[in-house]
């Protein structure tokens, strides 16, 4: 799987994750502000993992999904006006979903 797959599949899964999870907040704001926290982070996520070593692998990829959920948690907060543990909690589900989903196709 290329970037640009990985990044249609984790949008793909995320972004409606997200609008189930923070309902009844707008569908417009959730699906934008989902779309530009895949945005920001899946490009660098997927930069660093790339040059990981294969004995770097088992530890930098917790390590690079723990960054990309506090980040994007850190967003959803910021433009949804959610509390910090809930979109802490958004970003950890879709992220791990999605994290799931690319691991089964691969």
């Amino acid at each position: 799987m290329n970037q640009w797959q990985a990044l249609g599949w984790t949008l793909a899964c995320e972004v409606p994750l997200l609008i189930v999870l923070s309902r009844p907040r707008a569908i417009l704001a959730i699906f934008f502000s989902g779309t530009g926290a895949s945005l920001l982070t899946h490009p660098l996520a997927w930069h660093v993992a790339s040059i990981l070593s294969p004995a770097e692998y088992p530890i930098g990829v917790p390590m690079i999904e723990t960054c990309v959920v506090v980040a994007e948690g850190l967003w959803l907060q910021a433009w949804l006006r959610a509390g910090l543990m809930r979109s802490l909690g958004w970003s950890l589900v879709a992220n791990a979903a999605s994290f799931l989903l690319g691991y089964l196709l691969t």
